[in-house]
């Protein structure tokens, strides 16, 4: 089994062996006694590769298996594997090395092939590959191709990154604000050169590291392990809420990093507006700010001017007392109705007051009707509920008031137009077929006429009768207001 030239040990590459016949001929041969062992051991790696028809061939077999049979199936991608053959297997989860021993087993493979390393240049490799002592192993050796001496400069620029020293003087600039230096040192580090994904996760990084010694809570990562002095002068430069600021900014603006062609000029303008923006008030553009209300000052009288030429002062501007539960109310009825009229009430009308006892709403239109009061007391069961809910749960009622205001100017009534006479219909002149332009035609359009002066009218217009109005609601409340009639449009 060690050397693997044991007969009863199959393994399987599932990449290569997708369809339903490979699965086929694993079940067929399963189905026969082992030649050494016990029991016959298949090693189905890349388990998810297999196709759809493959896993449910492959049921059967792995809820009853033969009892000299034995399946392993290996993945790095569980949520491709069906949970119908999930529930049939027992699972098993490995979890990442941990850092001090695939730390030793890189260095014991670096002294075997004579290679040489420096520790820091291992902690960075072992950050990267997040506990996977595979493509550990495979960074290692793509370093080792560039020098023969592996440093931590050397790692960093393999991979575009650079070092937690740099890094927190690059923070350093953005945090007290010096665009000029953060600019300068940028082109110092040649920050074209670096992988710009890998520089933005790495501020992002500092920043939550910061957060944690804000909290006193001392990092584990191997990068910060050995700068927690420096960490900590670091953190006694900016504020907690500076840091969620900067955090909320990277967060809004990285949609557009990542679809942006110009990363590199993208971060740095991205470091700039943080050096430039307020301290503690770190906000993108989109986001809208409170609008902060002032009150009104008293104008000042004209000075120099004779009494028969002094201006009076204008009186302050009339000031509308307003609720901000009215928007909320608003905006929380529109979506529990389709209503097109009653949104339009509630739309145009202004909030007037609560009276003491919390039991009636006032509210005021230009030109309130009957009308609009029977569709507010008609839809009462839908925004009772809702008006309790925001301002007391002793409301009762909406008043409808006129909304106080100067009167319009009369506008100039213009003379109607005159209509036409639909009944009597003005005859079209008609051209002799003397006059026809085209007297060879003139003859073929006759028929056509004929076709099109016996064509259908169309069919005559059908008009409601409302005789149940719990039926019809609106329909009913607009003829009890209004004279007419109502007519069915065709779908």
């Amino acid at each position: 089994m060690i050397q693997g030239e044991h007969p009863d040990f199959i393994e399987i590459d599932a990449a290569s062996h997708t369809g339903v016949d490979n699965v086929r001929a694993i079940i067929e041969a399963s189905c026969y006694l082992p030649q050494q062992g016990q029991k016959k051991v298949y090693l189905i790696d890349e388990a998810h590769m297999l196709s759809k028809a493959a896993f449910n061939a492959f049921l059967k077999v792995l809820e009853e298996p033969p009892a000299t049979v034995l399946f392993l199936l290996a993945t790095t991608e569980l949520n491709k594997i069906p949970t119908t053959v999930l529930s049939r297997c027992f699972q098993l989860m490995f979890t990442h090395l941990p850092s001090v021993a695939l730390k030793e087993h890189l260095q014991a493979m670096c002294l075997q092939e004579g290679v040489t390393i420096e520790p820091d240049a291992i902690d960075i490799i072992i950050q990267e590959t997040d506990g996977s002592g595979r493509d550990a192993i495979n960074m290692l050796e793509r370093v080792r191709f560039s020098t023969s001496v592996i440093t931590q400069e050397t790692v960093l620029s393999v991979l575009g990154k650079i070092s937690a020293e740099q890094l927190l003087t690059l923070f350093e600039y953005v945090v007290t604000s010096q665009p000029g230096k953060l600019l300068a040192f940028l082109q110092q580090i040649n920050v074209q050169s670096l992988a710009p994904q890998m520089i933005w996760d790495m501020v992002i990084d500092v920043c939550r590291t910061l957060v944690l010694v804000k909290y006193n809570i001392m990092p584990t990562s191997l990068t910060w392990t050995r700068k927690q002095a420096e960490l900590k002068q670091m953190a006694d430069l900016c504020s907690l809420s500076r840091l969620q600021a900067i955090f909320q900014f990277l967060w809004h603006q990285e949609e557009l990093f990542l679809k942006t062609s110009q990363k590199h000029i993208f971060f740095e303008q991205t470091l700039v507006l943080l050096c430039e923006q307020a301290p503690e008030h770190v906000v993108p553009k989109n986001i809208q700010q409170p609008v902060r209300t002032t009150s009104p000052t008293a104008p000042q009288p004209i000075k120099n001017v004779a009494p028969e030429q002094q201006i009076a002062p204008a009186p302050p501007p009339q000031t509308i007392q307003t609720d901000g539960n009215w928007g909320t109310f608003i905006q929380k009825i529109s979506t529990k109705t389709d209503d097109a009229l009653l949104m339009s009430i509630f739309k145009q009308a202004t909030f007037e007051h609560v009276n003491e006892q919390k039991t009636i709403i006032t509210i005021s239109l230009p030109t309130p009707s009957k009308f609009f009061n029977d569709k507010l007391q008609e839809s009462k069961a839908l925004w009772l509920a809702l008006a309790q809910e925001i301002w007391a749960s002793t409301i009762t009622d909406i008043t409808l008031v006129k909304r106080a205001g100067p009167p319009l100017a009369p506008q100039p009534q213009s003379s109607p137009l005159p209509l036409p006479d639909i009944k009597k219909p003005a005859p079209s002149p008609q051209k002799q077929p003397s006059q026809h332009a085209y007297p060879q035609y003139s003859q073929q359009a006759k028929p056509y006429q004929k076709a099109a002066s016996s064509a259908p009218s169309a069919p005559p217009a059908v008009f409601l009768t409302i005789k149940e109005p719990s039926e019809w609601p609106t329909s009913s409340l607009l003829l009890r207001h209004f004279s007419g009639k109502i007519r069915k449009m065709d779908q």
